[in-house]
């Protein structure tokens, strides 16, 4: 049965503050609850309501088995536990994990600048998994991996891909660059992609579509690329655009 200090904790995990200062963080939906206990991150507690329980028993029995703790609370507790709009019933706690230190054998690295919307941190933490892409580096101004809405973006994702936040991402770039790294960095009115050669080693740098890439990461870049506008869109979506950019590079 949670005590309601836990009920409490869980309730304050919609809120950044509550997620820094407990180091967990809450997911709800079958998807990626299932997801979650698949992977290497640290599994808290699994929780269904009393309604949702009869389809979670299989869910509950293979928790059991990894020593994870599950309860049931009723349908009225879990939605003062749920933000989403249709709850389906079934959510989790996980620890928090940073990205940790890089692997430098990666061929591709994802930096993100600056990107402040939680669904286009989620759908390119999605399209990375996608594409093979496993490191990730956030900006300290882009939101936040364990958004509730970068979460959802993310479909999973956030549990395969390594992501690490850094308040120095310029140096992270430099001395990625040091490594061996070129910085190639996605800019409008730039060099096409598809006239682009991949260096065999690479951090694909992604930016806020409203300001764009900073002066700093346009600096240290070694190659500026964009994707021909055919039409007459002001701008591309960050996140269609990075699905773009490595659908192309991974090919390569």
């Amino acid at each position: 049965m949670l005590t309601n200090n836990e009920f409490k904790i869980y309730c304050s995990l919609s809120q950044k503050k509550f997620r820094k200062q407990h180091s967990k963080f809450f997911v709800e939906g079958w998807k990626i609850v299932e997801e979650g206990i698949n992977s290497d991150h640290l599994c808290e507690i699994i929780i269904a309501s009393k309604s949702a329980f009869p389809n979670a028993q299989q869910l509950f029995i293979k928790a059991a088995r990894q020593k994870i703790r599950t309860e049931i609370i009723s349908d009225n507790d879990f939605l003062k536990l749920s933000d989403a709009k249709t709850p389906q019933g079934i959510a989790a706690v996980f620890h928090e994990r940073d990205g940790g230190k890089l692997l430098l054998n990666a061929p591709i690295i994802c930096l993100l600048e600056n990107v402040s919307d939680p669904g286009n941190v989620g759908t390119i933490i999605r399209s990375c998994d996608w594409f093979g892409v496993n490191q990730i580096i956030l900006s300290g101004n882009c939101a936040e991996p364990y958004n509730p809405k970068t979460l959802r973006a993310s479909m999973g994702s956030i549990f395969r891909v390594a992501v690490k936040v850094s308040d120095n991402y310029l140096d992270e770039a430099a001395a990625l660059r040091r490594s061996g790294y070129k910085i190639i960095v996605a800019d409008i009115n730039s060099a096409s992609i598809y006239e682009t050669k991949l260096p065999p080693k690479s951090v694909i740098v992604f930016s806020s579509e409203s300001h764009g890439p900073s002066k700093e990461i346009i600096n240290a870049a070694d190659i500026i690329c964009s994707i021909p506008k055919l039409g007459n869109a002001e701008s591309l979506n960050v996140g269609a655009a990075a699905s773009i950019i490595l659908a192309e590079f991974t090919k390569k």
